[in-house]
């Protein structure tokens, strides 16, 4: 028998039905797509890092450097969560850095501060995750990297 004369099978009623229920479902989002615009999350209400500084990929950063990670405004974080959930390790091999991690009394900021100077010249790693807000609720997860200037000379008279 030839392939190219062969009879196509007939569509069954299931292949129809799935097809419709497919065709609705879509036609259903599309429909409220259009209604009421695409979906855009209302990023003020979830707390978040929104700047840092040093900022994420600064290079020269000073040995001597307190780092600080600003949060959406009209936000804080819970202070009593910071110690669990803030790291700061080097990069290379994740050790961890002995740092103290505070927040003002206004919560709108973390502040790091290692309890010993930088490496010199070491990429540096910021974590959050895990923080509670001020509401009880998830601080977005936020990462960011540095690099520590050279150290600086020490001079021999």
């Amino acid at each position: 028998m030839d392939p190219y004369t062969q009879t196509r099978k007939p569509w069954r009623l299931s292949h129809i039905v799935v097809g419709l229920i497919i065709l609705s479902v879509g036609g259903y989002w599309l429909v409220q797509v259009l209604r009421h615009g695409a979906f855009v999350p209302d990023a003020s209400s979830v707390t978040s890092v929104i700047s840092s500084k040093p900022a994420a990929g600064d290079h020269a950063v000073p040995v001597s450097a307190v780092i600080t990670a600003n949060l959406n405004p009209g936000h804080s974080v819970d202070p009593a969560t910071l110690d669990a959930s803030v790291h700061l390790f080097r990069a290379n091999d994740l050790a961890p850095i002995a740092a103290r991690v505070t927040a003002p009394t206004s919560g709108s900021e973390i502040v790091v501060t290692p309890l010993q100077p930088l490496a010199g010249e070491t990429k540096y790693t910021l974590e959050i995750r895990g923080a509670k807000d001020g509401d009880g609720a998830d601080v977005m997860q936020y990462v960011m990297s540095f690099t520590t200037a050279a150290p600086p000379l020490s001079s021999s008279n």
